[in-house]
């Protein structure tokens, strides 16, 4: 059915549409964040430009990484679906995986300050319209399309290459 064909090409356009405007906000940001810190908040996050670069870097991956699947999404393949649920997947594990890095000390504090600022680009992605609800909604609705339209004759996916 042409619907579920629809429906992946529709998250695969959403998404694209969220990263880029994910792009835009990190670029918008980037000087913000680069600005010198209070001296007393420098005291105690002494890191803190290392982490913000740090972070803005693997925001940039996730979103280039997002986008390029996306595309793949566009014409929709297993393998797009696939590599869209296991970028999301790793997108719903690294908000927790920086939290967990919020240690008592210097670097603990940096990536703590650096954490408002350092993941503004993949704001739109992670926490529109509330949190996790689109990664995880996309997630189910890519799979349940491609699952019901690889039960639909072979004409409707392209085969891979052998």
């Amino acid at each position: 059915m042409k619907i579920w064909r629809l429906l992946i090409q529709a998250v695969g356009g959403a998404t694209i549409l969220l990263s880029a405007l994910g792009f835009f906000s990190l670029i918008y940001m980037l000087p913000r964040g680069l600005a010198p810190l209070s001296p007393d908040l420098a005291l105690e996050a002494p890191y803190y430009r290392t982490a913000f670069v740090v972070m803005n870097t693997i925001a940039a991956a996730f979103l280039l990484a997002m986008i390029l699947i996306a595309v793949g999404l566009l014409k929709p393949s297993r393998l797009a679906v696939r590599a869209y649920t296991g970028i999301s997947v790793c997108l719903l594990i690294y908000p927790s995986a920086m939290g967990f890095l919020w240690r008592p000390g210097p670097v603990g504090a940096s990536i703590a300050t650096a954490s408002g600022v350092g993941n503004i680009g993949l704001g739109l992605l992670i926490f529109y319209p509330v949190k996790y609800l689109y990664l995880i909604m996309t997630v189910i609705l890519a799979n349940l399309a491609i699952w019901r339209l690889k039960k639909e004759p072979a004409a409707n996916l392209p085969h891979p290459a052998h």
